[in-house]
């Protein structure tokens, strides 16, 4: 088939002479394509690889000549009015070869430079502050932004096609292309698409490699999003700024920045892009009539020193840019040098010559009317006429009105009248006459844009075929995929496993014992709860000898800080409960407020316990009650220790310090603060409680995934399902954790309930408690004090006898006196009374959320099926393809045969309009 296209070119190519629209005036002296091709001119010079264009046309290299019939000095004024006010200057391009240029579009559009196929294509290239920007504008007759923030910082892609009706209007389509993506947004990728920060990124174009050169910046299959269709050429500079604006904030969705979006703002205009530059592409598709069909690239303009001095990264990354667009031996560079500075200093320049594209290179000088009168025109003299720097395709010079408000027709007015009337171009150069402004410009890069698509048609079938038959032999040999409708079959697996969570959540069986294993949780979660609650420390009961003559005293204060006796140390017991009684401390420091002293304590046993014992009675403590629940596993560890406690003289200092008023009155702010240090460590049992609710769902969804999915264990399949499913669990579980958090700030920023009844049921069975064991504690204090007065002293071991305790409870009210720390005890039964009540509201409003926010969530058949539909892809149109990598053996295999199927559809495709171009009957 190539040989057939090859000679269907040549015939196609005499077939179709230049047309007198293809130039200015005539084509007396202007080569035909065909001609330019048979003498080898368009491959390149032949003397020593630096033969220009103009010694193409004959003209002898050092003598200028007034013979070309391209020069406008007879052009009057009014001439050139009518001439651009008509806006001929783009019909000169391209016509008569519009099929030729659309083909390569399409096939560009297709994919084809994805696999490694180069197309034909022209590439803008210079440094920054060239005149890029206005020669583009000349080119195409169209307005760019010029905002310093936002001029060129991405490829913008042109495409200008010709309609065939002269009552189309002229319309523009912009697209952003997306075929790039930032390393750290692939990082994120499956996290919400979060952007974050390139703080962390400026210094890692090192990592640059030859597959991954634009580094930060790594390919993705490429995703074109319509960013918006115009009528209207004074509507597409701003259109053109907000769609440059979209593309250099990746971190932010494209929409809002299209009319009416949140995005498009004045202080938006005026804020920092989230990156500087960026090599995904604006495209514009632009199409009416009189248009040329033609293509090209404007890239930014390359840097040589950054804005900011961690940015050297960008340099590297705009010169990597330009390296790879114009590598391609079939790509046509337009080199852009202002005549305000020395060609050698350019560094765009300096990238063609080290990439060895000069040859495919046309030198444009622009700002000759910036050159400062006075200065020697000599070194552009020198470039013009072939001496210094040569280019295989020459160089032209324009001219172009700085102001982007003048019309395009009178900017080419201007520039006519420029080149018709200043020196050297009236002078020394007027043998390159044809080489001045913007429409000869226009003409030459016609002509070589056919000659490079027609030079290279062969070499594109040629290397179409060549992979065709590559992805074809590659896809034979892989291995067969999975049979049957595989959509099906993923979908009906989703099913069983949604029935299988609902039936498991809702329980009521012992085939589904997930809500029974949880309630019991729970039920451990609200009595390390209550293990939380604050106790109440009195002075342990000192053991004193007969030949002591230590005071023993009934006051208080002393009673609050015991001295250890014979070397003990100072000990307390714990008034908990009514159940436990005082159960004796652990020799540990007690928690008190700031700033005041520590004291330790140890075990003791109260009367009560030394009764039991004494009529050989069995006691358990609220840990071995828990423990006899027999079949029941505990998942809490004894949260007592980390309970808040609190001695008599703590007490008394908190009422102190919150005192303002009358004597005796008991300040809201003292228990306040009493139960806030109550509720300090809620967050332990709170946290491992909810870590045990997630760790009962992530247990469910393994055992049902292992059952609905079992089959599949060693596919995609079963992974994915098991990643979804687990992010699906964590997403409500962080919720709960979350109102959990909340919840307890609340707790803990102040102490409030409105239901008075319980609090005083509360208050009043704790109060009872903690008087009746005070009393009991000053009743023995007493008994000892007449003892030691009386030298009669009652063993530690007798004291553990009935004997002992009867006297004890004969001791009378006028015995032992008032209780000088009843306002203390009031106190701690009000935190106690206020600690029931918070902790049992606390632990419901959990527990209600986990039921009506994880487990309704997870029972819903509706709501786990439809997130692991649309995160399969069930709902996507390639689903089958999906499936069918989703139950591979080998995923990555048939992950290679989708995209191997892709490029295959993409070849065939691409030699069908090769076909259709050879026979003449270009595609639609």
């Amino acid at each position: 088939m190539s040989d057939k296209l090859m000679a269907d070119v040549a015939t196609y190519a005499l077939e179709h002479p230049v047309s007198s629209g293809d130039t200015i005036a005539n084509t007396e002296t202007s080569s035909t394509v065909e001609e330019m091709i048979a003498g080898g001119q368009m491959d390149g010079p032949d003397d020593e690889g630096y033969q220009t264009h103009y010694e193409m046309k004959g003209y002898p290299r050092n003598v200028p000549s007034r013979n070309s019939s391209h020069m406008v000095d007879a052009v009057s004024d009014q001439t050139c009015k009518e001439t651009f006010e008509s806006s001929k200057g783009l019909e000169i391009l391209g016509r008569g070869r519009k099929e030729l240029v659309q083909a390569i579009q399409r096939l560009r559009h297709l994919g084809l430079e994805k696999i490694d196929l180069p197309l034909p294509k022209i590439v803008v290239v210079g440094d920054q502050s060239t005149g890029k920007s206005s020669l583009i504008e000349g080119i195409s007759e169209i307005k760019v932004p010029r905002d310093a923030g936002c001029c060129t910082r991405c490829p913008l892609e042109i495409n200008l096609k010709e309609t065939t009706k002269i009552e189309d209007v002229w319309t523009c389509k912009v697209v952003l292309r997306k075929e790039y993506i930032l390393h750290n947004e692939v990082r994120q990728r499956d996290d919400s698409r979060a952007f974050r920060a390139l703080s962390a990124l400026k210094t890692t174009s090192q990592n640059a490699t030859s597959t991954e050169p634009l580094y930060p910046w790594i390919t993705q299959d490429a995703e074109d999003f319509h960013f918006a269709t115009i009528s209207s050429k004074e509507e597409l500079e701003d259109v053109l700024f907000w769609a440059q604006l979209a593309t250099l904030n990746p971190g932010h969705a494209y929409q809002v920045y299209l009319p009416g979006g949140s995005g498009r703002t004045p202080e938006v205009k005026e804020r920092p892009t989230q990156v500087k530059f960026s090599p995904n592409v604006v495209s514009l598709e632009i199409s009416g009539p009189g248009l040329p069909n033609l293509s090209f690239y404007d890239l930014p303009g390359v840097i040589n020193v950054p804005e900011e001095d961690d940015e050297d990264y960008l340099v590297r990354l705009v010169k990597n840019l330009v390296r790879e667009y114009i590598k391609a031996d079939n790509c046509i560079n337009i080199l852009a040098l202002p005549m305000t500075d020395d060609a050698q200093n350019s560094n765009a320049a300096a990238i063609i010559d080290a990439m060895g594209a000069k040859t495919r290179t046309v030198g444009v000088l622009t700002k000759p009317d910036r050159v400062q009168r006075g200065d020697s025109p000599k070194q552009w003299v020198d470039i013009l006429s072939g001496k210094k720097q040569r280019l295989g395709y020459g160089y032209y010079v324009v001219k172009n009105n700085p102001d982007p408000r003048v019309d395009h027709s009178i900017a080419r007015a201007e520039e006519i009248e420029f080149f018709r009337t200043e020196e050297p171009y009236t002078t020394q150069l007027t043998g390159l006459s044809d080489h001045f402004g913007t429409l000869n410009l226009q003409t030459a890069l016609s002509k070589m844009l056919t000659a490079q698509i027609l030079k290279s048609l062969p070499q594109i079938t040629q290397q179409v075929q060549q992979k065709a038959a590559i992805v074809e032999a590659e896809l034979n040999s892989l291995a067969e995929p999975p049979s049957g409708n595989l959509q099906i079959i993923v979908l009906d697996r989703i099913i069983s496993f949604s029935d299988a969570m609902q039936q498991h959540i809702d329980g009521g069986s012992e085939d589904f014992p997930f809500q029974k294993t949880w309630n019991n949780l729970a039920l451990q979660f609200r009595t390390a709860m209550a293990d939380l609650r604050p106790m109440l420390c009195l002075p342990n009961t000192p053991i004193v000898s007969s030949s002591s003559s230590r005071h023993i005293s009934q006051d208080p204060f002393q009673a609050a800080t015991p001295t250890p006796i014979r070397g003990r140390p100072a000990s307390y017991m714990v008034i908990e409960s009514d159940e436990d009684d005082e159960v004796a401390c652990k020799q540990e420091p007690i928690k008190q407020t700031p700033n005041k002293r520590h004291n330790t304590h140890t075990s003791v046993s109260t009367p009560q316990k030394r009764q039991k014992k004494e009529a050989g009675e069995t006691s358990f403590s609220n840990d071995q009650k828990r423990q006899k629940i027999a079949g029941e596993t505990q998942y809490f560890k004894d949260h007592k220790p980390l309970a808040e406690r609190f001695t008599l003289l703590n007490i008394r200092n908190i009422i102190q310090e919150a005192y303002i008023g009358l004597p005796g009155q008991l300040d809201p702010k003292a228990t306040d603060r009493m139960s806030k240090l109550s509720a300090v460590n809620w967050s332990k049992p709170l946290s491992q409680f909810l870590d045990r609710t997630e760790n009962m769902c992530q247990d469910l969804i393994s055992d049902r995934l292992r059952s609905t999915f079992g089959s599949f264990r060693s596919t995609l399949l079963y992974r994915e399902a098991r990643r979804i499913c687990d992010s699906f669990i964590e997403e409500l579980m962080l919720q709960q954790r979350e109102k959990a958090a909340r919840a307890l700030s609340l707790e803990l920023y102040k102490p409030i309930t409105y239901d008075a009844e319980a609090l005083e049921q509360a208050r009043e069975k704790a109060l009872v408690l903690m008087r009746n064991k005070h009393r009991y504690h000053r009743a023995e204090c007493y008994l000892i004090e007449q003892e030691r007065k009386s030298g009669k002293i009652t063993s530690a071991q007798a004291r553990l006898e009935r004997p002992w305790l009867e006297r004890i409870s004969k001791v009378t009210d006028e015995q032992v006196g008032s209780d000088p720390y009843s306002q203390e005890i009031y106190a701690m039964a009000t935190v106690r009374g206020y600690y029931e009540c918070a902790f049992s509201r606390f632990v419901d409003v959990i527990c209600q959320g986990i039921q009506a926010e994880v487990f309704s969530e997870c029972r819903d058949k509706t709501k786990i099926s439809d997130k692991l539909k649309q995160d399969l892809g069930m709902n996507e149109l390639d689903a089958t393809q999906r499936c069918a990598m989703l139950l591979a053996i080998d995923a990555k295999t048939e992950e290679r045969r989708i995209q191997l199927t892709k490029d295959n559809e993409m070849l065939q495709k691409a030699q069908e309009w090769l076909d259709r171009l050879a026979e003449g009957t270009p595609p639609r």
